[in-house]
């Protein structure tokens, strides 16, 4: 079995935080996961890269936020949200969206991230 098909069977049996043990190898499969056609398997691929370094994770979370697809964005605002501070950028920029669902979550991380540091 592949990498790639690892990963997915991971990811579609919910252990997204198991990804990471791939390193690099697994991360590259995210982002490609990430354009698929498939919405579904796109926003575990992006839950899963929160899971990964932040060099890694964030620059793909901020991209991820600017997507045209709103499940997307919801997935970028709930992986910036594990990110701790380092998520604050992308959680502000999400919750000025005019879109109610991706306004909730990004407000939602902000909230948590508030809580973590008092």
């Amino acid at each position: 079995m592949s990498v790639r098909d690892e990963i997915v069977s991971l990811l579609e049996k919910g252990y997204v935080d198991a990804v990471s043990k791939y390193g690099i190898a697994g991360f590259a499969v995210l982002k490609e996961l990430i354009e698929s056609d498939s919405p579904l398997l796109a926003t575990k691929a992006v839950h899963a890269a929160s899971y990964f370094d932040l060099a890694l994770a964030e620059p793909l979370l901020k991209e991820t936020a600017r997507s045209r697809e709103r499940v997307l964005r919801v997935a970028a605002a709930i992986g910036a949200s594990r990110l701790g501070e380092d998520g604050r950028a992308i959680l502000n920029y999400l919750n000025r969206s005019k879109d109610p669902s991706i306004k909730k979550w990004a407000a939602r991380g902000l909230r948590k991230l508030e809580k973590l540091v008092g």
